[in-house]
């Protein structure tokens, strides 16, 4: 929705962006410490997280009308 400038998101972006977060994810979770490796669920949530909230707020601020 965002990243296509419509009203609606396109299937390809968001499953694009989607699997793009995933693959992030998954090399933060092979890469971060050496000899170990994180699940990446965890590292998915953790990158994850703090962009869903930044949505929601933006989101809540636009729909407020103040």
């Amino acid at each position: 929705q965002r990243l296509c400038r419509t009203a609606w998101p396109p299937p390809l972006a968001a499953g694009l962006t989607g699997a793009f977060v995933v693959l992030a994810s998954d090399v933060v979770a092979r890469e971060l410490i050496p000899g170990t490796e994180l699940p990446v669920g965890i590292v998915t949530g953790v990158l994850g997280a703090p962009v869903l909230l930044w949505l929601l707020i933006r989101v809540n601020r636009a729909g407020s009308g103040g």
